[in-house]
């Protein structure tokens, strides 16, 4: 009656472990829910954004200069460049302060797609600065610090890359990206303190239809940024559930093993004790 009971109670573990990555896996997948409609909403609203911007740029508004469409491309670029390293360093203060590891998956992909604007504003820069000031690279003090900047964030997860300790991986990047963030003021203000061929804020004139078109054209790249980093985070929350689903369900096997193999050894012993009482 004992081992009855014994295997008993393996089923009723077995079944309640079951019953508990059901639910675990039911509200998975309302969550995922959730964030599909937001990322088709964005997709949407990136669609249209970008519709407009494309029509403003190049059908609505008049060129006033022949290199101005480098313009709709750099400065957007450029602004979720900055943007995205913002993102990124609040990620990592965030989880300095709470160890929260969701929240070192938005510094890293943030870091990651900052990279991304950050290398289209220095080709599409120094494409514009062949047309304006005839040569690609003039190591200008913006197209120096700028590039010291994408430097700097692709040392930040290059050091990620090398670190193998999950917790101490995410603690020595969010230290990091932290130093590393001194860059994007000095990128920014480069101008002010130095002589640059690139002009400075109170110095560009453009008039109302361009300042238009740019607009627009910041807010649908701001709209693919928000869209892009939605579905890396979305990524990466499922790839870290899948592992430790893995993880949970090997230690279930594991431990459902024992029960059996205690099982057995007390219907072993049970048979012995009855054979030698018998004899």
């Amino acid at each position: 009656m004992r081992v009855g009971r014994s295997r008993c109670e393996v089923l009723r573990k077995g079944s309640v472990k079951w019953s508990e990555e059901a639910e675990a896996n039911k509200g998975a997948k309302e969550k995922v829910g959730g964030v599909r409609r937001k990322q088709h909403l964005l997709i949407y609203a990136a669609i249209l954004a970008s519709i407009l911007a494309y029509f403003f740029s190049f059908v609505f508004v008049k060129a006033e200069r022949s290199d101005i469409y480098f313009l709709y491309l750099h400065v957007p670029a450029a602004w979720v460049c900055y943007l995205a390293f913002s993102i990124s360093l609040a990620g990592s203060v965030a989880f300095i302060a709470k160890r929260s590891p969701r929240s070192d998956i938005i510094a890293e992909n943030s870091a990651i797609l900052g990279l991304l604007f950050g290398a289209i504003a220095l080709i599409v820069g120094s494409l514009w600065a062949k047309v304006a000031w005839n040569a690609y690279w003039n190591w200008d003090p913006r197209e120096t610090t700028t590039l010291i900047l994408w430097l700097a964030y692709a040392g930040y997860l290059s050091l990620k890359l090398s670190i193998e300790n999950g917790e101490k991986r995410a603690l020595v990047g969010a230290v990091y990206n932290i130093f590393a963030f001194s860059t994007i003021p000095l990128s920014y203000l480069s101008v002010n303190l130095w002589f640059s061929l690139h002009p400075q804020t109170s110095e560009v004139s453009m008039s109302p239809p361009i300042i238009t078109a740019l607009l627009i054209n910041l807010f649908s790249a701001t709209l693919l940024f928000a869209l892009l980093l939605l579905m890396l985070n979305e990524m990466r929350v499922l790839e870290r559930r899948i592992d430790m689903i893995f993880v949970a369900s090997s230690q279930a096997s594991e431990a459902s093993a024992a029960d059996v193999a205690d099982v057995a050894n007390a219907e072993k012993k049970e048979d012995e004790s009855v054979t030698g009482g018998g004899n």
